[in-house]
């Protein structure tokens, strides 16, 4: 019928964080994911093995929101998300503690072929989720 299939042989009983939090696993779950969906993830974080991303699309608006989780004991300075062409706005935003929506510089971001690479700055907290919003549109 077309699908895919994928088996992922490991022990998460035995040694818990080192399954998961390395680098060279999650680009191997990163791989797996896009293989069985055909189709390349729109937002991940790129060589940082704590940081994990959700991410939602806001279908009228077209505005894309990023939520990443900092799940590393240390606070992190900045982190770098790869971030799909197709997902990629001119505006990209983050979301301060008062609810005030901030203008991120984009001034350094590389752009490959299918993937813009962006270096979020500032300070990111353990187990407090920040928020990023890609618009088209100046707030």
């Amino acid at each position: 019928m077309g699908g895919r299939v994928a088996v992922i042989a490991y022990d998460l009983q035995q040694n818990k964080s080192a399954s998961i939090y390395n680098y060279k696993r999650k680009e191997q779950i990163r791989g797996i994911t896009e293989w069985l969906g055909r189709s390349n993830l729109p937002v991940y974080a790129l060589m940082d093995p704590s940081v994990f991303v959700s991410a939602q699309e806001h279908h009228e608006s077209g505005d894309k929101l990023i939520a990443a989780y900092n799940l590393s004991l240390d606070p992190l300075e900045q982190f770098t998300l790869a971030i799909n062409s197709s997902w990629n706005k001119p505006f990209a935003y983050r979301l301060q503690d008062d609810g005030v929506w901030t203008l991120v510089d984009q001034t350094d971001n590389l752009v490959l072929k299918e993937k813009v690479v962006m270096h979020v700055r500032g300070p990111f907290a353990t187990l407090q989720p920040l928020v990023l919003r890609l618009s088209n549109r100046a707030m």
